[in-house]
């Protein structure tokens, strides 16, 4: 689409045809990974986990701000950051899909940046005031749970307080963004298709408050029971500055907020999808808000209980103990390890692929090709597979960029390449 129509063209057909994400769909078509060859797809993928790992960072900062830090940045942030890799959902969608990563980890990291500005700059120059009115109309572009998360904190009290004016000119800064993302003709043409064609419950109120709910405790659940967040959160909180236990704060505010935001984006995903299942990337960013909730509400109670610092020595070595064990028994980074067994043979099957399209391309461009299915696929990156039809939009969209008559995924009994 980019190749033939233009960037410009291309913006306007996806706004008007599938979505309102006019951020997300404009980074996707400048940073295209097929126009710049291997070496670009590997500084993408760089930036990727450059924008996750700065997240986190970020996430640090607002926890000095609010919680105070005992011994520094450095043990939190190492800590939080060892936990996101180690926990997230699923990575291979937030983190190393490139259209799944520029949809949302630029709005997650938008936003933490906008909170920092928000809470722990001093004095708020006039640069600095710019960015707090201009960033939340690019995050609203995001996606619909940045939008959501974004309306929730700009609604969140705190010191420094703002001016009016200020307060004013964010939102302000932040309507058109919102009008523009969700008003977009592109949102009602995906929800038709998620209607009409895959026959879902879209835009029924019951439906996803029910389902709201429902996808909210069981992911809890798991997750509570699957990662060591209780004792990271215990192990944040003795490491943090002793609270006042008699000062009234906001904590309990934080925390209804924080809830609130997440169980918001899934009713916003069920809402315009009508979908059951949510996708990776949408229990991913779950995740990371569930997890800064629960990491700023246990630690800053155990802030403020903390007088003993015997018994404060004791629960810190064994919370320890049990993020060490945990981490090395049942973790994504356990998971990514094994997977470096299967990084040749992926390989040597990719190049395989590329060769024989790339021959057939040349050579006999009137064909049909039958590619050879991919045997050795790591757990950590992201692969789908082809169809047997050459009418699913993998095929054809494959089949559109080699120029090719089309391409057919063959079963095991036949031999690879090419039929007239």
């Amino acid at each position: 689409l980019l190749r033939d129509n233009g960037f410009s063209k291309s913006l306007w057909e996806y706004y008007n045809g599938w979505s309102g994400r006019f951020t997300s769909l404009s980074l996707v078509l400048l940073l295209n990974p097929l126009k710049g060859g291997h070496w670009w797809v590997v500084i993408l993928t760089c930036v990727q986990l450059g924008m996750y790992i700065s997240l986190w960072y970020l996430i640090t900062v607002l926890f000095e701000r609010m919680a105070g830090l005992k011994y520094g940045r450095l043990p939190v942030f190492t800590i939080l950051l060892v936990y996101g890799f180690c926990y997230l959902h699923r990575p291979v969608e937030l983190l190393y899909w490139f259209t799944g990563s520029w949809a949302y980890l630029p709005g997650l990291v938008l936003i933490a940046g906008w909170a920092c500005i928000r809470y722990s700059v001093k004095p708020l120059t006039r640069f600095y005031k710019c960015l707090l009115v201009i960033l939340p109309f690019f995050i609203a572009g995001t996606n619909e749970l940045c939008l959501c998360l974004m309306l929730v904190v700009l609604l969140l009290p705190g010191k420094p307080f703002l001016s009016w004016k200020l307060r004013l000119s964010i939102v302000a800064g932040f309507i058109p963004g919102f009008a523009l993302a969700v008003f977009a003709p592109g949102n009602s043409v995906r929800a038709g298709h998620f209607q009409f064609e895959m026959l879902q419950p879209v835009h029924d109120l019951h439906f996803s408050i029910q389902n709201t709910l429902r996808i909210s405790w069981f992911f809890l659940r798991d997750w509570l029971r699957s990662t060591p967040i209780i004792p990271v959160a215990l192990l944040l909180g003795f490491i943090g500055k002793k609270g006042e236990t008699k000062k009234i704060s906001y904590d309990v505010i934080y925390l209804i907020a924080g809830c609130s935001a997440c169980l918001m984006m899934i009713f916003a995903f069920l809402w315009s999808t009508g979908n059951i299942t949510p996708p990776d990337r949408l229990l991913d960013v779950l995740f990371i808000c569930f997890s800064v909730v629960i990491l700023f509400s246990v630690s800053q109670f155990v802030r403020r209980v903390n007088d003993n610092s015997i018994l404060s020595s004791g629960l810190v070595t064994i919370s320890a103990a049990l993020l060490l064990f945990y981490a090395s028994y049942d973790s994504k980074l356990r998971v990514a390890l094994n997977d470096i067994d299967l990084i040749e043979e992926y390989q040597k099957d990719m190049r395989m692929r590329k060769n024989l399209t790339e021959n057939c391309a040349r050579l006999y461009p009137e064909d049909t090709l039958y590619l050879p299915a991919i045997r050795n696929i790591p757990n950590t990156i992201f692969y789908s597979e082809f169809s047997p039809s050459p009418l699913h939009w993998y095929n054809k969209s494959y089949a559109n960029y080699f120029n090719l008559k089309a391409v057919v995924l063959f079963p095991d009994k036949k031999k690879p390449g090419i039929k007239n």
